[in-house]
C-alpha cells in the first residue's frame, strides 16, 4: 500500500483504490498523498464520501447560488482527489448517481487527474457495478493489515 501511494504521488494521475479491513491506515495514505501533492504545488482535496454528499446537498439551499452538477464539475477538475470511506455512502438513486457522476467524469481525465478512493470491506462490497468496473480498471490494493489503532493509542497513552 505505502508502495502504491508513494508511486502515485510521483505520477499523480489515474485511480488507485485501496479497501481492507477497518484501522489499517488507509487514511492515512490517503491524507499524506494530498500533503505531499500539495506540497509539491500539485492541488489536491481529501474528503469523505459522507462530505462529497453534503457539500453536492448544499447546493440545494436557495442561498448557494449553484447546482450539484457544478459542484460535481468542480471537484472533476482538481488534479487529486482522494475519496475515503467509499462504502459508508448512503446508497439512494440521487448518491448513486451523483457518485457515478463524479467518477465518470474522473476516468474520462484518468490521463490528467488521479484519483484515490478508499473504503473498509472488499472491492465487491461496494453496491455500484460501473463505479467497480472503472476501478478494476486501475491498481487496486488490498490491504488486511491488523488494525492498527490500539498500537497507537497505546503509544499515546505513554506520551
Amino acid at each position: 500500500m505505502k508502495r502504491a501511494g508513494i508511486k502515485f504521488i510521483s505520477s499523480p494521475v489515474g485511480f488507485l483504490s485501496v479497501h481492507g479491513s477497518c484501522g489499517n491506515a488507509k487514511t492515512v495514505l490517503l491524507q499524506a498523498v494530498v500533503n505531499s501533492c500539495l506540497a509539491n504545488g500539485v492541488e489536491a482535496r481529501y474528503l469523505t464520501a459522507h462530505e462529497l454528499l453534503d457539500y453536492l446537498r448544499e447546493a440545494f439551499d436557495p442561498k448557494v447560488m449553484e447546482t450539484d452538477i457544478g459542484r460535481i464539475r468542480r471537484l472533476a477538475n482538481i488534479p487529486v482527489l482522494c475519496v475515503d470511506e467509499l462504502d459508508k455512502a448512503k446508497n439512494t438513486e440521487w448518491a448513486a448517481d451523483m457518485q457515478n457522476h463524479l467518477i465518470n467524469e474522473r476516468y474520462r481525465n484518468a490521463r490528467v487527474l488521479g484519483t484515490i478512493f478508499a473504503w473498509n470491506g472488499t472491492l465487491n462490497a461496494l453496491p455500484w457495478p460501473a463505479v467497480i468496473s472503472r476501478i478494476t480498471e486501475y491498481r487496486h490494493i488490498e490491504n488486511n493489515d491488523p488494525d492498527l489503532r490500539n498500537a497507537i493509542g497505546a503509544s499515546k497513552e505513554m506520551e
